[in-house]
């Protein structure tokens, strides 16, 4: 994988991506110079469903999807979601898929990692990635401990520093 594109920048450029719809999985991996994306939508809600059509809206897919992202897709998505962002000083929505998946993406570039496999579920996170060492590492974490470098990472996007 070309790492001419943070891991950081695709992820939240992903995630808005699929943010219109809700997931109960939602799993990304390299494929070559591609990222392969699939997801489990959450069940909808027979009110929801009905809401939605009234408004004349599609609401999400019925069943699980796979969808490869070039590098190229990427940076056409930063550019639409650079477009989209209102407010930049505004604190961004920790649960939103975006914002989740650039924190994770950011930890991966903290390390100096290369990914292998991230899977996120509705309360954890599996990461697999080799280590600069060049060995494979296995992390389970819930999407709560993630928190914490959010914050840090929104304070120094907020003094300039990132």
């Amino acid at each position: 994988m070309s790492r001419t594109t943070a891991y950081e920048r695709a992820f939240r450029a992903i995630g808005q991506a699929l943010e219109n719809q809700e997931f109960k999985v939602v799993d990304v991996k390299p494929s070559g110079e591609n990222y392969l994306v699939s997801g489990d939508p959450a069940k909808v809600a027979a009110l929801q469903a009905l809401l939605a059509k009234w408004q004349g809206r599609h609401l999400r897919r019925k069943g699980p999807f796979q969808i490869s992202y070039t590098l190229n897709d990427i940076a056409k998505l930063e550019y639409k979601g650079r477009a989209r962002r209102s407010a930049p000083d505004k604190i961004p929505d920790f649960h939103k898929l975006s914002t989740f998946l650039r924190t994770v993406g950011a930890y991966l570039d903290r390390k100096g990692a290369r990914l292998l496999q991230v899977q996120k579920n509705e309360k954890t996170v599996t990461i697999v990635y080799q280590a600069e060492q060049g060995h494979p590492q296995i992390e389970e974490r819930t999407v709560a401990s993630f928190y914490q470098l959010f914050s840090e990472m929104h304070r120094r996007r907020k003094k300039g520093e990132n």
